[in-house]
Parts: C-alpha cells; structure tokens; sequence
C-alpha cells in the first residue's frame, strides 16, 4: 500500500483501512504508522488537503485529497495516521452555488457534468448506460437551495437507473449496477481472508413498491394517462409479509420508468 504526496511515496503502514462500494459516491482511506525512533519523529511533509493517490500494487484506488491527520504520542511512541478521499467527496459534502437552477433541452450526462465542474471532476459514462445518459431530457429538471452536488447528482441518476461512482481515478462514473460481472480473485478464510463478519437487516425492505410520478402529456388519450397518472409495481417475493411503500419521483417521467 502507497500513499502518493507531492510526489513523494509513503509505504510501510502498521495500519491500513480502505472504504469502497457501489452505494459511496467517494471511497475513504485511513492509513497509521509509528515511527521508528522515538523522540525522532519523521518529517512527512503532508499537509491537510493535499492531493493525494493511493495504490496497491501499483494500481490507483483513491485519488482525492489528504483531510485528516492524527497525530499520537507519549515518551516512548511516536503514531501518525493519514485520512481522506476520493475527489468526489467534495459533492457529498458541498451545496450547489450555482446560478441557474433549472436546466431544459440537455440530458443527463450534461447536466452532471455543469454540476461537477466547479470542482475539476470529469465525468465519464459507461457503455451500459450510454444511451439513456446521452438522451435530452424530458421537460425541466431542477436544484433547490440547500442540495448538496450529491443529492443533485443522485436524484438525476435514480430516474434512470444509472449508478454514480468512483472508481479510484478522481472521475465519477456513470454505469449500472450488473449481472454480467465476474470476479476471478478467490476469497479463502485463513489465507487472505483473516477475519470477517456479517450483518443482516431487512427493515428497509418491502414486500411491495408502488412508484408514482407525473408524466409530459401529449395529444393522445394514452399520453394524457401518462401525464396524470404514471405508477409502477413491484413485488420482492422475499419479504412473505404485508409490507407497503409509496415513492413519488421528483422528476417528469412515465409509465414505463415508473415500471423500472
């Protein structure tokens, strides 16, 4: 495990934590040492907020920026320890300052990428989810005072199934959460698994999911029937209980998107 910083390269951590999964927008780092001579402590040269890339095996999984240091001493140890994220923990964090609030005739990927720009973030777009990323939006979308970039970011995706998330390139990815993946890495307990646990919860689960909208009308009967009345249902055959949930969208969509 590397730990870039103006180009210079830390190694020899005692302590190393990485956060990463589909449901963060940005991954997180902590990395601890000690150092080696006490009374002699090290001269790091980092410095909070500092960009920073960390790898392992020479391959990037964060790059972000330096934004917490510990520091832990007594008269015999001398620890440090390094924290931060990926470059998009700036749009979970920060509120939308932008002077236009309402965005019409541009799509998904356009509106994301005048969201993030501010902040220097590329934004790239996955082949699964090209299509509906690239397609002009239907009828306005719009920011209220207060959003954070992220909930912005999140409540554009949601409506079409998109997954916004960083791999560790300091870009946010749109893709889609998919089937057709594999992993080839094998996970054994004792070898390179060393502990691990389990937990289970099913109380933001339902039995059923009712999604309802309202649509962009047009001359027909059936688009006025999306218009003023786009609903959506599923059921999760796991959960054997009577348990309902209504979910508007904040967004025009239609029948079919209600449907997804």
């Amino acid at each position: 495990m590397v730990l870039k910083v103006g180009g210079n390269a830390f190694s020899g951590w005692t302590s190393v934590i990485v956060e990463k999964s589909m449901g963060q927008m940005a991954g997180s780092f902590g990395l601890a040492t000690t150092d080696t001579f006490p009374g002699e402590a090290r001269k790091w040269d980092i410095a909070m907020g500092d960009e920073c890339i960390v790898e392992i095996n020479g391959q990037k999984i964060i790059t972000g920026h330096v934004e917490d240091i510990l520091i832990d001493y007594d008269t015999e140890t001398h620890n440090i320890q390094f924290g931060g994220r990926d470059k998009t923990g700036d749009l979970v964090d920060c509120s939308f300052d932008g002077t236009i609030k309402e965005w019409k005739g541009l799509s998904v990927k356009q509106v994301i990428e005048k969201l993030c720009e501010p902040f220097d973030i590329e934004v790239v777009v996955d082949n699964s989810v090209s299509t509906v990323a690239n397609v002009v939006w239907p009828g306005n979308m719009k920011a209220n005072e207060g959003d954070t970039v992220f909930d912005l970011v999140l409540k554009i995706c949601q409506t079409k199934a998109i997954l916004p998330i960083s791999y560790g390139d300091g870009k946010l990815t749109l893709t889609q959460a998919g089937k057709d993946y594999q992993a080839y890495d094998n996970l054994v307990s004792g070898v390179n698994i060393l502990k691990g646990g389990l937990d289970q919860s099913d109380k933001d689960r339902f039995r059923t999911y009712i999604v309802k909208g309202q649509g962009v009308g047009g001359d027909s009967l059936s688009s006025l029937f999306d218009f003023t009345g786009p609903a959506g249902r599923a059921t999760d055959n796991i959960i054997g209980r009577y348990r309902p949930i209504i979910l508007f969208t904040e967004t025009p969509t239609d029948k079919g998107r209600c449907l997804e």
